[in-house]
């Protein structure tokens, strides 16, 4: 009878342990470590426009930024407590918009700072979420 019960606490002990074990897992998985999925490289094309013309300098203000291909305008709203941003963005061809992901691969987990990312790309504007 003494045997039974020590058997019984010993898979019990067990299955609370592998409960445990598989949930830490689970948890690492999902909110620890990091999977890459894609590497990007970065391969821009080369502009081959035939029509070089002069370009303007850039406008650049501190809600906003306008060349002659991209035109960016911020306006900061303040609503109920709440301050959010909205970006107005002008393309004059859709190549001039461009993506960039944290240490340039895409997958779970992998963390880099929004600014560092910009820097690396020479973004204009850069936001993440």
């Amino acid at each position: 009878m003494k045997q039974r019960k020590i058997k019984r606490k010993a898979w019990v002990i067990m299955t609370i342990m592998m409960c445990a074990l598989f949930t830490t897992y689970v948890l690492a998985d999902a909110f620890l470590i990091p999977k890459s999925i894609i590497i990007v490289d970065d391969d821009r094309p080369i502009d081959t426009d035939p029509k070089p013309k002069e370009p303007m300098d850039p406008i650049i203000s501190e809600n906003g930024y306008q060349d002659d291909n991209i035109h960016i305008t911020i306006e900061t709203v303040k609503e109920n407590g709440v301050v959010f941003y909205v970006v107005d963005i002008r393309l004059s061809d859709i190549k001039y918009l461009k993506s960039a992901f944290a240490k340039d691969t895409y997958g779970k987990n992998i963390n880099e700072v929004t600014s560092s990312i910009a820097k690396r790309h020479e973004a204009i504007l850069a936001i993440n979420g």
